[in-house]
């Protein structure tokens, strides 16, 4: 394989369904900010809200800043509350050695389990609270928080033939103790940089199967140059979700994104980084919500439902009485 370009990890996606309690969550736990607020009519060409063609929001939430360092996505789909989940996503680990305080004083539960503390956000993604680090790590925990996102794998050594033979990224050895005793040994943590926040694949059981559910998330990073990942996936046979496809918002530069899949079928964005840094380039106001707007937007949904709802149960009771071709 060819050395691919640079890339740095960005953000996981999450699908959510309620915005003001996911903010409560991550900022009184983890001190994590608003970047930007972006609000779409129509679902996005590279499904970027998953399946759902109608009106949704993108909050982009951090520690510092987009450029810097890892974020995640908060993917609102306006009349959706909840997904249902698999067992794809796992965790994602974080260093925060007073984590477990916060996560109390806020009123959320902590979850010991082999040694590791855990928390619950409101949608049920979880968080393995760190709070010490091996010495390798100690230079960048200052710096990103996020040490990886774990996700299910039904086979790590399949997930390291494509994370490292064909995306390029690079084997790393544990962020810290305990790593073994709650997810076992057969595990792969790839990343693209020490520096960088990594991905972490456990292996599922014998008789356990890989399931993404409706709640399933993506990972995305910038590249100088998308093509050499989408061309070294064709040529492996893998699987393309999007081929390069150029998305707008609303206000803010086009940029250029390609998604594939991993052989777990886990989504992989990668976008143009001059694209990208221009639309993380934030002006005052960007990271206000209005509140108001998606009241109204939400009771503008919620009245059409039960419009729809009304017609269908209408149509089903006239078709119970119609008669049948033998009466």
């Amino acid at each position: 394989m060819s050395a691919q370009p640079k890339a740095r990890a960005l953000h996981w996606v999450y699908k959510i369904g309620d915005l003001k309690k996911s903010l409560d969550f991550y900022s009184k736990i983890f001190g994590l900010k608003v970047f930007r607020n972006e609000e779409f009519e129509t679902g996005c060409e590279a499904t970027c809200n998953g399946p759902y063609a109608g009106s949704w929001s993108k909050t982009m939430i951090g520690t510092t800043s987009e450029h810097e360092n890892f974020a995640l996505e908060l993917t609102y789909n306006y009349g959706i509350s909840s997904y249902s989940r698999g067992n794809d996503f796992r965790y994602i680990a974080v260093y925060a050695p007073d984590g477990a305080q916060k996560a109390k004083e806020a009123g959320y539960e902590v979850v010991e389990e082999k040694g590791n503390q855990f928390v619950t956000d409101p949608d049920g993604y979880r968080y393995r609270l760190v709070t010490s680090v091996s010495e390798e790590y100690k230079s960048i925990v200052s710096k990103e928080p996020f040490l990886y996102v774990c996700l299910s794998s039904q086979n790590v050594e399949q997930s390291k033939a494509y994370w490292v033979d064909v995306i390029g990224m690079t084997q790393f050895n544990s962020p810290s103790a305990g790593e073994n005793s709650y997810d076992g040994d057969k595990y792969l943590i790839a990343g693209f940089a020490a520096s960088q926040t990594k991905l972490k694949f456990v292996q599922l059981g014998e008789t356990e199967k890989l399931d993404h559910a409706e709640a399933f998330g993506r990972i995305a990073f910038a590249t100088s140059d998308i093509m050499p990942f989408y061309n070294a996936a064709v040529a492996k046979g893998d699987k393309i979700q999007n081929p390069p496809i150029k998305l707008s918002t609303p206000g803010k530069v086009t940029v250029e994104v390609t998604i594939l899949k991993d052989r777990d079928d886990f989504e992989i964005c990668f976008v143009e980084q001059v694209g990208f840094d221009d639309l993380c380039t934030t002006k005052p106001g960007d990271d206000l919500i209005d509140w108001e707007q998606r009241e109204k937007k939400l009771s503008s949904i919620a009245k059409w439902k039960a419009r729809k709802d009304k017609a269908d149960a209408a149509a089903a009771a006239a078709a119970a009485l119609a008669p049948t071709a033998s009466s």
